[in-house]
């Protein structure tokens, strides 16, 4: 038994794509050389231009108050965001 025919068996996968397709927000692409794989890319950009931003105004930065809408689009970029950081881009995790 090969290892991926166990893993599958285990861990039963729906669809199987190959070279370049789109995976939970990300863009996969395998770059060949000779018929062998020298490269895999990995981007999120589409799904990072797809995160809503939540415009603030500077004059109400002070004085703007959580509602239940705003605190639902706030948590909605605040899980983009993170999922970004985790898969793609630990580096904005940290202040520059």
């Amino acid at each position: 038994m090969t290892v991926m025919k166990g893993f599958e068996e285990v861990f039963p996968v729906g669809a199987k794509h190959k070279d370049n397709f789109i995976y939970l927000g990300m863009k996969l692409e395998t770059k060949y050389v000779n018929n062998k794989i020298v490269e895999i890319i990995d981007d999120q950009i589409d799904y990072i231009e797809g995160l809503d931003p939540i415009p603030v105004l500077k004059t109400e930065k002070d004085t703007l108050k959580m509602n239940d809408e705003l605190h639902s689009e706030y948590r909605t970029l605040v899980g983009g965001l993170s999922w970004v950081i985790t898969q793609s881009r630990p580096d904005l995790a940290f202040d520059v």
